[in-house]
């Protein structure tokens, strides 16, 4: 009976323990996403409630190519801005590869020569792709593999931003097919930006087409708003994991 209830308390215990580390395990991918606060001001002509689907997002910015493009007849005007949405995602996944704390370091990669780890702006097309294809049918390894790096924070992170990029692409692709004439560079680019680090930097990075926007000023002060705003919101955050840690140590 003594001996069956160590045992009983032993298993407790180690569940607790277990509960514990995957916790610990998840707030560290959390604090992975905040080293630094990011405020994009963008203009669009439409909101949409379209939840984030990784899988989806992967999925459609996996086959991206000028053959691709074409093929869907997306217009000519937009084309380099889809193409680096894809280059994007594949520097993304060379970056975990290299990475000596990814759960995806590979020695193999480090000795390889990778173009875009070399040169960002590099033609996605005259390079082979490192990323896990979402094409094929059924269970394969490629599959396992994309939805593993589908769970990655860091990954994911990225994932996300490209997503709503090509949203706002697809949005403004849809109106100049109906409209060739409308100019694209309106509504689909990022006017303002505004990136606060842990250590104190802040960069701040404003397109050129801002200074002739007729609403400048708006834009402006709205961005100001957002980026006063979240850096509240970021410092309520960064006090609230402070004090979880707290209440784990004591």
């Amino acid at each position: 009976m003594t001996i069956k209830l160590k045992k009983h308390k032993y298993n407790v215990i180690s569940i607790q323990e277990k509960k514990l580390k995957e916790f610990l395990t998840y707030l560290g991918e959390i604090l992975s996403e905040i080293p630094a606060l990011e405020i994009n001001t963008m203009v669009v002509e439409e909101i949409t409630g379209d939840n984030f689907i990784p899988w989806e997002v992967y999925r459609d910015i996996y086959p991206i190519s000028r053959k691709y493009l074409a093929e869907k007849g997306i217009h000519k005007s937009l084309g380099d801005r889809y193409l680096a949405l894809r280059s994007q995602l594949e520097l993304e996944y060379a970056l975990l590869l290299t990475d000596p704390s990814s759960e995806f370091y590979e020695l193999s990669a480090v000795r390889e020569n990778y173009p875009i780890l070399k040169n960002p702006n590099i033609n996605i097309d005259e390079i082979e792709t490192k990323l896990p294809s979402p094409m094929k049918s059924g269970i394969s390894s490629e599959i396992i593999e994309v939805q593993m790096l589908l769970h990655n924070s860091r990954f994911l992170s990225s994932l996300r931003k490209l997503g709503e990029l090509k949203k706002a692409l697809d949005y403004r692709n849809q109106t100049l097919q109906k409209n060739p004439e409308k100019n694209p560079g309106i509504t689909d680019i990022i006017f303002a930006q505004t990136v606060i680090q842990l250590n104190g930097n802040i960069i701040n990075r404003y397109a050129q087409e801002i200074f002739d926007h007729p609403q400048k000023d708006l834009l402006l002060k709205t961005h100001q708003t957002s980026v006063e705003t979240g850096q509240k919101q970021w410092l309520k955050f960064l006090r609230f994991i402070v004090d979880v840690f707290q209440r784990l140590i004591n």
